[in-house]
């Protein structure tokens, strides 16, 4: 069996982005970052995710145009995000 420190598999900082930040403006951070995910805070409370699979979905569903929306429009979430 592999061991791995806890510092090896985790990110310790999250990182987030508001509800208004264009998607490709996120999609820049997670990949500066090398992180796999970002959170949408929406005041100063968690409000959705954007995932990896999120990129994938919206590449197969909408082609590359969907980078040009605003994050809570592609980000999963319990219930959409309204503004």
């Amino acid at each position: 069996m592999i061991k791995k420190r806890m510092e090896e598999i985790y990110t310790p900082n999250v990182y987030s982005v508001s509800p208004d930040t264009p998607t490709s403006e996120a999609l820049a951070t997670m990949r500066d970052r090398k992180i796999s995910c970002i959170v949408i805070v929406d005041g100063g409370q968690p409000a959705g995710i954007f995932t990896e699979r999120d990129v994938i979905r919206c590449v197969a569903t909408q082609g590359l145009g969907f980078a040009d929306n605003p994050i809570s429009e592609v980000c999963a979430s319990p219930h959409p995000l309204d503004h």
